[in-house]
């Protein structure tokens, strides 16, 4: 009898156990599912990050740029007042020969007038 009970013992032990090892068998693959979204969802991440990565040296690339632009358009905005100052001068000076110009004809008229006085009064007089 007592090897009876210890086999009937053992048998419902051991379905027992196979239950156990079913549920654990099932445990186990419900763990590897949930590792695979895991890894997925991991993936994702590292998706992301290096988009990220990307973008940040994109903003970084366009901060350089636009410094750039800054010193370029400063520079070019100090070469245009330098052409403005050229161009007044150049304006003024254009002025001043015009005005020069219009001033060359009572002078020659005033030399002539002083030259001819000069002849005339040196011919003698009867």
């Amino acid at each position: 009898m007592s090897v009876m009970i210890e086999q009937e013992l053992k048998e419902y032990l051991e379905q027992k156990f196979e239950k156990f090892e079913q549920r654990f068998d099932s445990i186990d693959q419900r763990f590897d599912k949930v590792d695979q979204r895991f890894d997925k969802v991991d993936q994702r991440f590292n998706k992301v990050e290096e988009k990220l990565d990307r973008l940040e040296k994109e903003v970084n690339d366009l901060k350089i740029d636009m410094a750039i632009v800054k010193t370029e358009t400063v520079t070019i905005k100090e070469d245009i007042k330098e052409i403005k100052l050229t161009t007044q001068t150049v304006v003024a000076d254009v002025a001043d020969l015009k005005g020069a110009k219009s001033l060359i004809i009572p002078i020659i008229v005033a030399v002539m007038t002083s030259i001819i006085t000069l002849l005339l009064r040196s011919i003698p007089n009867p």
